[in-house]
């Protein structure tokens, strides 16, 4: 597996991206948020799983 393909999934937990079909991701707006340092990663909680 690529690198993003082991993290993604991860990411998706934490809410900084969202899943939008088989291979393809959107940086969420708590990833835009992290990447412009404002979001402390510390801070989040997984989400709960629906």
């Amino acid at each position: 597996m690529g690198h993003a393909q082991d993290r993604l999934p991860l990411l998706t937990k934490y809410g900084l991206v969202t899943w939008l079909f088989r291979g393809l991701y959107a940086i969420s707006d708590d990833g835009l948020t992290y990447l412009d340092e404002e979001l402390d990663a510390s801070t989040l909680e997984p989400a709960e799983d629906e």
